[in-house]
């Protein structure tokens, strides 16, 4: 009896895992027997024209696979194996079917937009004349036309010789025309495009300082490269560097400079020089060794120019590389009875670039230690 009950056991297990009960498979999730689908799971898609929707994945059913499409001039779906990718070429909608071999099918329903063209410097452009600026085109379907309304207001041309940007708009005379961009369906994107020269702004509005000194002023506006031309140079002149006005100021009185630039607008400022006054300290001294004798000098416009009322009592006047020192070195009489002599006065002139100048007197005497009758 427990023989037949073991048999009886047996065959029940044996057709429990021919049927698949007891914890058995029934076939792989992406086997022949799984249901056809996509992944991720999408009923709908929406596709920009130009462009291609993501690639999605095929699973499941019997491939190889089939698509299909009701509107092919509106999209087109391809399939690479067990992969699908959908692309827009017209705005409308579409339906796209995916066929297995058991002709179990998938619908998408397809959606093409057409994206609106813009530009990277936008619709409404201000640009002076010589002036360039470089744009590129979105949008639409590639590649591009455009064309300018006027080309005696402005240009437009690609700037590599391609159709697909980037481009390059160009001022040339002041006005306002269109700019049109046309792309591959003749559709048309316009722009506004206003060419008017951007005066030259200069700050502050005049400049003064001292004569020997420079100061500077900041360019705005206009175009680039500047010049400057001086009503009197010997007064203060100027240069340009980037947006900076630097003027140098050489001597008293007042100026005019001209800003000029690539397009030809101009701009006038107002320099005023004031006196640096030249002081030398101290304005006297005396001395009874032949060691140079030290004066400061502050103010003036250097370089100085020295003129010595006894050139015979002085072997040199030098300056400090900073000019803000003169060095002059007396000359002591030779063969003065015990180093007896009477004093000796040098006036020394000190000229700056303006002509102003001052004295500094220097006094040789004999030695303290010198027995004199």
């Amino acid at each position: 009896m427990k023989s037949i009950f073991k048999i009886l056991v047996l065959l029940s297990v044996v057709l429990m895992a021919s049927c698949g009960g007891g914890g058995g498979f029934s076939g792989t999730p992406n086997g022949p027997s799984a249901k056809l689908r996509v992944f991720p799971p999408i009923e709908s898609a929406a596709v920009p024209v130009g462009y291609s929707y993501a690639t999605v994945e095929i699973q499941g059913g019997r491939p190889p696979y089939v698509v299909t499409t009701s509107q092919a001039a509106v999209g087109v779906a391809v399939v690479d194996g067990n992969k699908l990718q959908i692309s827009g070429l017209a705005a409308g909608t579409s339906e796209v079917g995916i066929v297995d071999q058991e002709r179990a099918v998938i619908k998408i329903q397809v959606t093409a937009n057409l994206i609106p063209m813009k530009s990277t410097i936008g619709t409404d452009v201000s640009i002076g004349p010589k002036q360039s600026l470089s744009f590129h085109v979105t949008g639409g379907i590639a590649p591009y036309k455009v064309r300018s309304s006027e080309s005696r207001i402005f240009t437009v041309v690609p700037s590599q010789q391609s159709s697909f940007g980037p481009f390059v708009l160009t001022g040339v005379s002041d006005g306002v025309e269109v700019l049109t961009v046309t792309d591959s369906t003749n559709t048309d994107f316009v722009m506004n495009v206003t060419v008017k020269a951007f005066p030259i702004v200069v700050t502050p509005a005049a400049g003064t300082g001292k004569a020997g000194t420079s100061i500077a002023l900041a360019i705005g506006g206009g175009m680039a490269p500047f010049t400057v031309l001086s009503a009197d140079s010997s007064v203060a002149d100027g240069s340009v560097t980037g947006d900076v006005l630097t003027v140098v100021l050489k001597k008293k009185g007042i100026t005019k400079l001209v800003i000029r630039d690539a397009q030809g607008g101009t701009q006038s400022v107002d320099i005023t020089v004031d006196d640096s006054t030249l002081v030398v300290a101290p304005s006297a001294v005396s001395t009874f060794t032949a060691a140079p004798v030290v004066f400061r000098l502050t103010g003036g416009v250097p370089p100085f120019v020295p003129v010595v009322s006894n050139p015979s009592a002085v072997s040199s006047v030098t300056f400090s590389a900073d000019n803000t020192q003169m060095l002059v070195t007396p000359v002591i009489p030779a063969g003065a009875p015990a180093g007896c002599f009477a004093d000796i006065s040098v006036i020394i002139s000190v000229y700056d670039q303006t002509g102003s100048f001052r004295d500094a007197t220097m006094t040789i005497k004999q030695s303290p230690s010198a027995v004199c009758p």
